[in-house]
């Protein structure tokens, strides 16, 4: 099959997620892709940008069986600027993150247009891929309290059911690059790591709290605290640099991919305190590497750090609070310290569970669905 593939924001999981699909696909690529900068102008001017050099590509003999598209693409108007020919092509737009549930800023205001703009392109694609139960629910859930402050008429009830009907689930895969990982470490002192972008919506005051009470009660660790740093990140980056700098062995941005999966595999525990995450890439990354997760319980994570009866491993879970993910940590390194390992209770590791998400098994389920949908042949 041919696809057209439009990303209008590569970089990030998106352009991981194309790259390594196209790159083990048995169907035929079309690539056209946007620049990871200015993501809101790029949800703006994109079909216009894409219309045009698919005009072109259209005149030079180009065709497709089917147009494939992230969510940060207004799909509808993007098919309303395609000749003639192109409009009845079979189309699937895959949402990573949806702009209704996206949390703000308390000084930022949400964006109305751009949930406007998510909103038809998931009624104008003929199937809706999310990566994770979490991502549809809260878009489909939360649209009816938006368009409630809409003038009339302002009911979408038979449009939000015609979407929910269309809509699939299919996750993002991460690759299990050292199988000789192992989740025993030889680490004296637990290693802890937390690796998100430094920005509000990954809560790093949770995490700087709960190191605290660590430090008050004369729990020893080490500490990782990784992710890229825009130029306004919050001030209590500054402070736990300054308040743990005894304990810290890397901190900032890894040089490259290579040392990030070095520093995973070196450590015993992977944090997450986020309050947006409509997957969670990065804990599967650390668990394939051996990592003990530990993780709020919120948003895509209980549904996807399940055993084989699908039943949450709660071993993996804290109710989101400062303390209680301080109190888990302290567990960990008392059964550490007593040479027990922090995997006792276990009973599915968390390497089974990045198992289920490789990329082979993943971009293989994507291309056989897409053959289904349509009812192609390979």
């Amino acid at each position: 099959m041919k696809i057209l593939a439009l990303e209008p924001f590569y970089g990030g999981s998106h352009k991981h997620f194309l790259d390594d699909w196209i790159s083990r696909s048995e169907h035929k690529w079309t690539l056209l892709t946007l620049s990871d900068k200015a993501w809101m102008w790029r949800m703006r001017h994109s079909a216009i940008s894409f219309a045009n050099d698919v005009k072109k590509l259209v005149k030079e003999g180009e065709s497709w069986d089917i147009i494939f598209c992230s969510d940060m693409l207004n799909l509808a108007e993007f098919i309303g600027l395609l000749p003639l020919e192109m409009r009845k092509l079979k189309t699937i737009v895959y949402f990573h993150e949806n702009q209704v549930a996206y949390p703000l800023a308390k000084e930022d205001k949400r964006n109305k247009d751009l949930i406007l703009s998510n909103f038809t392109t998931a009624l104008a694609a003929d199937f809706v891929w999310f990566n994770s139960k979490y991502n549809m629910n809260s878009f489909l859930d939360k649209l009816p309290k938006y368009f409630k402050g809409m003038p009339q008429p302002n009911n979408f009830d038979e449009e939000l059911e015609i979407i929910r009907r269309k809509s699939t689930i299919h996750p993002l895969g991460i690759k299990n690059t050292n199988q000789n990982c192992t989740n025993r470490k030889d680490n004296k002192i637990l290693t802890l790591t937390w690796a998100s972008r430094w920005e509000f919506d990954k809560n790093p005051q949770c995490l700087f709290r709960a190191l605290k009470y660590l430090k008050e009660k004369k729990v020893n660790f080490r500490l990782n605290v990784l992710g890229e740093r825009p130029k306004r990140y919050p001030e209590i980056f500054d402070y736990g640099y300054e308040e743990f700098k005894e304990n810290i062995d890397n901190w900032g941005f890894a040089k490259c991919a290579d040392d990030y999966y070095k520093i995973l595999e070196n450590s015993d525990i992977f944090i997450s305190t986020a309050i947006h995450e409509f997957f969670g890439i990065s804990v599967l990354e650390a668990s394939a590497r051996g990592a003990f997760p530990l993780l709020p319980k919120r948003l895509a994570y209980p549904e996807i750090f399940v055993d084989n009866e699908n039943n949450i491993i709660e071993e993996y879970f804290y109710d989101g609070s400062s303390m209680h993910l301080a109190k888990k940590i302290e567990r960990l390194t008392n059964l550490h310290k007593s040479q027990k390992s922090i995997w006792l209770d276990v009973k599915t590791t968390a390497r089974e569970v990045a198992d289920r998400y490789h990329i082979d098994k993943i971009t293989k389920d994507l291309d056989e669905n897409i053959v289904k949908k349509f009812d192609f042949s390979l």
